[in-house]
């Protein structure tokens, strides 16, 4: 054989293990990297300004917050009397994928009240025991509507048992079968369905991904 030829051969070896190594070393390791640097640069937002709630929230929402618009924030309504809200925060996190996680209460006149009960009504209660681990509505609260979904969370509106015209709606919305931050530093535990459990690894998690 040629020196050329085995050269040629070489070569051909070369390029190959090359692209194996891209392939299986190369590229993952750039992934994760890239998966670190997001979660280490990407910074948390809390807004707790109720004068910005249209920014965050419904049809008129930013870009950035453009997943608030739909979907499991359909709960929340469309805009709000800042003297009625009594408590409010939108918490936005982008380490990779968006993450959404808010609270509002609105103390409502008795017609507000009314209308907006019917508004939920309306939405109704999807199937939600059993989602990350959840067994019941919070305790000492009424769930009036709730919207589902099995991969990304929960948004739901409740009443408290006393029923004194306040609604208090809840969304966290993520993705892969958890949340990356920690839901009790920004959502008080009253709030939060009973066994709500998105953490990582967490028991919901390792069920999804192990029917794939």
């Amino acid at each position: 054989m040629s020196k050329k030829a085995k050269f040629g051969i070489i070569g051909i070896i070369a390029a190959a293990l090359f692209l194996v190594i891209l392939k299986y070393i190369l590229m993952p390791a750039i992934a994760v990297g890239m998966l670190l640097l997001g979660s280490i640069t990407a910074k948390v937002k809390v807004i707790e300004d109720t004068s910005l709630y249209s920014q965050c929230i419904g049809e008129n929402a930013s870009k950035e917050y453009g997943k608030s618009r739909k979907e499991l924030f359909e709960v929340f309504p469309e805009c709000i009397d800042i003297s009625e809200a009594e408590e409010y925060k939108y918490v936005y996190y982008n380490p990779w994928d968006p993450q959404y996680v808010s609270y509002l209460t609105v103390n409502y006149s008795d017609n507000e009240y009314k209308e907006e009960i019917n508004r939920l009504s309306d939405i109704g209660i999807s199937e939600y025991k059993g989602l990350y681990s959840v067994n019941g509505e919070p305790d000492n609260y009424k769930l009036v509507a709730i919207k589902t979904n099995s991969y990304s969370g929960f948004g739901y509106a409740m009443v408290p048992q006393n029923e004194n015209n306040t609604i208090t709606y809840v969304g966290i919305d993520f993705c892969n079968y958890f949340l990356d931050l920690d839901i009790l530093k920004y959502v008080p535990e009253k709030y939060l369905l009973n066994g709500f459990d998105a953490s990582s690894d967490n028991p919901y998690q390792k069920k999804m991904m192990n029917r794939k």
